[in-house]
Parts: C-alpha cells; structure tokens; sequence
C-alpha cells in the first residue's frame, strides 16, 4: 500500500487547484455543442491530503470525457458527473465512519478489487452495474466499449481513494500550507498562456540563430490554428484531451497534420527545457498514415534514374528547356532541395583550389533553407560540373535558373509541377516516389559506398560540419 504522501503525489496534477478560501477544486474541459468548457468540481475538502485522495475517484477522465462526446448535453452530462462523484464519495466515507477504520482483510479486500475489471467472468455484471450508476440503463455498445476499455482504470481509482480517506482519519491534518504536499505544488501565480510561451520561444530560438524566420512563421500558424479551436490556454492546461480536439479541426493530409503537431510538440519541448513545470501532451501525438502518404518518400532506383536522364535528354522532347534538364541532374547529383537548388544565383557557384562546389546560404531577402543545418556547401559532381561553370559564365551575375520567376511559395513550386506532369506521369513512376527522391537516391547511394554517416549528414544539411 502506498503511503499517504505518496498517493497524494501521485494524484496531484495540474487538474487539481486551491481556492483562496482554502477548499481544493478539480477542473478540466467538457465539450459542449462543438466548442469546450472548463468544469469545475469542488472536493468539499481544505485538506490536500483527502483532495488527494477524492481525486482518485476522477482519474478515469479520458473514460468520462469519451461518454461526453457521445451527444449529451453539457447540462446533463455535469449533473450526472457531479451526481456520480457525490454518490460514490458518499458511499465510502459514510461506510468507513460508521464501521470505523478498515482492518487489514479490508483494505485487502479493496485492493483486490482492481483485478475484478480483467475478470471475463464478471466483466457484463460489472460493466451494467457502472453503466447504471451514470444513468446509462440500456447502454449503446460503443458507450460499453468506453466503459470496459477504462474499468480498470476506475476501480484501481476508487481502491486508492478509499485507502487514502482511511489513512487521513488515522493521521488527523492540520492545515499548514507550508507543509502540504499539493498546495506546494500548484502555482501561486498564473502560469504562462501558449501564445506567451511561444513568445518566448521565437525570442530563444532567434537569438540562438536555431531556427529560421519561415520556420517561425510556419510554427506561428500552427498556433493559430491552435488558439483558433481550443484557446489561448495556460500552458499547463494543455492536456491530452486538449490536443486531441485541436487535432480534430485540422485539416489537409496527414503528414501537414503531422508537421502541425510537430510544430506544437517543439513549443512544448522547449518550455519543459525551460524549467516549465508541464507535460508534452503532443509527445505521440502523430497520425499513423497508411500506404505512400508515410512521410517517408521511396527513393529512384538506378534503372529508374536512367529512365528520367533518358526522357529529360530526348530531343524530339522539344518543351524540356535547358533549365528543365540541369535542375534535374543537380538534384540527381547533389541531393539538394528542390528550392535550394532553385534559388541559387551565380555567385553561389564557386571554387577553391581547383574543387568547384555549390555554397547553400539564405544571403538573399528572396533566398530560404530549411534551418541552419542547411547552410552548406556541397561538391559539384564531375557528370555536371561542365554545365553548371558555362552557366555560371554565361549569366555572369544575378539568379542561376532565372526562369523560374515566381519566389512565392518558393522559386521550386512550379518546377515540381512541371516534373509531376511531364516525367513522374509520362513515365508511370511509382506512386512513392516525387521529386525528392532524388535526395534519398543520393542518401542511400553514399551509404552504399560506406561514406562516413557524419560526413552524409553534412552533405545533405542534416548536421553542421566544421
């Protein structure tokens, strides 16, 4: 059996607060016709070691909150929460104080009813008896689904209340704020709300030179679209619960959903770095995608470049530019991004003693890289090298592939559409692959040669190299 501090430990979180008063509350959201509501219960209760304890009673929330999103009312729905938490407090404490503190086979007894939810022989009995205790007599079987997934949860919850109130009534509290394990640990002061913390976030990341301004503004709209469905909540509100709902409203592919929920995760990451006392609701927050949509695109096979040299080079293709051919064989040879390339000016082509190589900045207002890992530069190949100088030469200043005029969303936008059309399509490629798989044929060619995994990161702006 745990001891009293440590049960009070255990179900102190966020959700539990004081009143100036003294009586400790129990909140958390509700959904409520398609937007949430903050409930508030009180524990009826000045000491933290029974808020604790009843605390206990509720710690099947992610239960409670899946029956909230079954369609009742809000109305109904708290007068059923409340009813539920008073009865079953209720029925406990007027149990122990008319028969007296437990004995050993009782609290014995109570500890083995956490085992009764995996019991298959009991398993209906028990799931109707619950489901009539929250005014569910004839329950759908997704609201029985509900209750069996999380029984365990809620009978281990009601043994470790009940065990905990026994404890309170043989070690009397007095009421010394100083010394209570909760009050301790709840904030007297408001915490930070998200927005205020991404504040502080961009100001680090800035000074740090960690990020890049479109990285920013890509984790700013994450953010919006955060505060636009859920609010711009204390920082440590944000709970799984929470996440889940903002999760819900986003919309485009799932790997855009994805990089949404990454974006947050970072925000939460750093604030925990940062001495935030809070958890990472977005930690495994990922949608599992199916099929080619993985997020992991397949790189070219051999045969499978060939065939694109071969199609890109045929004369009697007499739409494909010069622009059109090069760009394609850098990103063959390099293993750049499709923008990196795209944005390059001639000046970026260099040499030093007799190596000619491609220098990868954001020197430009019209030039941007993924982060500072991808400032670099990277060896031409001797395959390109010749038509990269004349290029170069023959420009002498300004952009290198000067055609491709539009920097918005990036110079590469169009160049990727007219590669989906006219190669990818023409040649039935396979549906994993895009055209930046020609990054991971250049990954998976110098693993192959047995490069050095520090000097492939470099090379591919994973890592910053000396």
């Amino acid at each position: 059996m745990p001891s009293l501090n440590q049960s009070a430990i255990r179900t102190n979180d966020k959700h539990i607060y004081r009143k100036p008063n003294g009586i400790y509350h129990y909140r958390f959201n509700i959904k409520d016709n398609g937007s949430y509501r903050s409930l508030r219960l009180s524990m009826y209760s000045r000491c933290p070691y029974e808020a604790g304890a009843l605390a206990g009673l509720i710690t099947y929330r992610t239960w409670i909150s899946k029956i909230m999103e079954s369609g009742l009312p809000y109305s109904e729905v708290r007068q059923r929460l409340i009813s539920l938490f008073r009865d079953i407090l209720a029925e406990h404490k007027e149990g122990i104080d008319k028969e007296g503190l437990l004995t050993e086979p009782q609290k014995e007894a109570y500890r083995n009813t956490a085992s009764f939810g995996a019991d298959p022989t009991i398993q209906p009995e028990l799931t109707h008896q619950i489901a009539e205790r929250i005014g569910l007599t004839s329950p759908t079987d997704q609201e029985r689904k509900y209750i069996n997934q999380d029984k365990p949860a809620l009978l281990q919850g009601l043994t470790d209340a009940v065990l905990a109130y026994n404890q309170s009534l043989q070690q009397p509290y007095t009421d010394t704020t100083a010394t209570s394990t909760i009050s301790e640990t709840v904030p007297t002061t408001p915490m930070k709300r998200v927005s205020e913390v991404f504040e502080e976030f961009s100001i680090d990341k800035r000074a740090a030179n960690k990020l890049t301004e479109k990285t920013l503004a890509y984790y700013r709209g994450g953010l919006k679209r955060f505060i636009d469905a859920v609010g711009d909540l204390p920082i440590n509100e944000v709970d799984k619960l929470i996440m889940r709902q903002f999760r819900d409203t986003l919309t485009g592919s799932d790997s855009n959903k994805n990089k949404r929920l990454m974006g947050m995760s970072s925000i939460f990451t750093w604030a925990i770095d940062n001495d935030y006392n809070i958890n990472n609701p977005f930690t495994s927050s990922k949608i599992t995608i199916a099929g080619h949509e993985q997020g992991k695109r397949d790189a070219f096979n051999i045969q499978e470049v060939q065939q694109i040299f071969k199609h890109v080079e045929n004369p009697e293709n007499t739409r494909f530019k010069d622009h059109h051919k090069l760009i394609c064989k850098i990103l063959a040879y390099s293993g750049a991004r499709l923008n990196e390339i795209a944005q390059l000016y001639c000046d970026d082509i260099q040499e030093k003693d007799g190596i000619w190589f491609i220098t990868i900045n954001d020197d430009k207002p019209d030039k941007s890289i993924k982060n500072t890992n991808a400032k670099r530069v990277v060896p031409l190949h001797h395959a390109i090298a010749a038509q990269v100088i004349a290029r170069k030469r023959e420009l002498a200043t300004g952009r290198l592939f000067p055609e491709l005029t539009n920097p918005k969303p990036s110079y590469g936008a169009r160049y990727s559409a007219w590669f989906t059309t006219n190669v990818k399509k023409r040649l039935k490629l396979r549906e994993t692959t895009t055209l930046h798989s020609f990054r991971h044929t250049v990954a998976t060619q110098l693993q192959q040669a047995d490069i050095a995994e520090t000097v492939t990161a470099q090379l591919l702006g994973h890592s910053r190299g000396e």
